[in-house]
């Protein structure tokens, strides 16, 4: 008799909802072995602060809220809607617990991803895989860091978010990104850079040779749509935060472009050097973009 599948999952079928996929078929065929739909209610726990981090989650329809205890009470971090992946912060960070806690607003569908995909794949020899993978959490990352950034600073009457008001905390980043770089790697993250006053950090079109680290200081993000290049600023970056890792990592072109407003300072994540390590050595690669995530996810909890 055939085992009675648990309640609220059944096996994953379709590669379509599938938001993280590598591209490499083996290991798309290992991620679809340990992946199943989740049906969760409204006000459902999917995992809680603290717990260990054994898997991601994509949305497939629904919305689910990310939360954290604090003294003052229950503090709501994120909502996480279709198409939106969460989870992902506690396989990449070194305690490999969850950060916060994930509860479902209403009645949504997820694609559990069960175990660390990321290792797994590193496990059983599909390294680039892995790497492709890792590339899109660090984007995922990303966004996530500077939506918490907007937040955290809230807008003015004109729209446009101030800059944080303790510049100390933003210099501590730069401490962060140092303990999370493995020895030997130096090279791959340049020494500290300075941007003055009105200075691009990118411009929109131009190629992406890496991404940026930015520690201290507030980026204006600039867009072009007419062919006479008239740029209109569309948002405000602050430190810490992590910037031009979508364009690098999709391989497209910059799609915006970043000008310091007032004193800036960042560390490169160099294109050339990492792309030939991957080339290489693509597990040391692996090593060295799993840091590049640590991070991130670093500099997420250290606010």
């Amino acid at each position: 008799m055939r085992a009675k599948p648990e309640s609220g999952r059944r096996p994953y079928q379709h590669t379509r909802h599938m938001k993280l996929q590598t591209g490499f078929l083996l290991a798309d065929q290992t991620l679809n072995t340990l992946s199943c739909h989740r049906e969760v209610g409204a006000g459902e726990v999917i995992f809680t602060e603290g717990a260990p981090a054994s898997g991601l989650f994509i949305v497939l329809s629904g919305k689910i809220e990310i939360i954290r205890a604090t003294e003052a009470g229950e503090t709501r971090l994120d909502e996480v809607g279709p198409e939106g992946v969460f989870g992902e912060m506690g396989l990449i960070s070194e305690e490999g617990v969850r950060s916060a806690t994930a509860r479902a607003s209403e009645p949504s569908l997820l694609l559990e991803v069960r175990s660390n995909p990321i290792q797994l794949l590193s496990e059983i020899g599909e390294v680039h895989a892995a790497l492709a993978m890792l590339k899109q959490v660090i984007c995922v990352l990303g966004g996530w860091l500077r939506t918490q950034n907007g937040r955290a600073g809230g807008a003015n009457e004109a729209g446009k978010f101030p800059p944080p008001e303790h510049p100390a905390a933003e210099n501590d980043a730069a401490e962060i990104i140092r303990k999370n770089l493995p020895k030997g790697f130096l090279k791959l993250f340049p020494k500290q850079d300075q941007l003055p006053d009105g200075q691009f950090l990118c411009r929109q079109g131009e190629k992406s040779h890496g991404f940026f680290f930015v520690h201290r200081g507030s980026l204006e993000i600039l867009k072009s749509d007419s062919p006479q290049g008239g740029e209109q600023q569309i948002g405000t970056m602050h430190a810490p935060t992590v910037a031009g890792e979508l364009g690098y990592f999709s391989g497209q072109p910059r799609l915006v472009s970043l000008r310091a407003s007032g004193p800036v300072a960042y560390t490169c994540f160099s294109g050339y050097d990492y792309e030939t390590l991957e080339e290489n050595d693509p597990e040391k690669a692996l090593e060295v973009l799993l840091a590049a995530a640590q991070c991130v996810v670093s500099l997420v909890r250290g606010r």
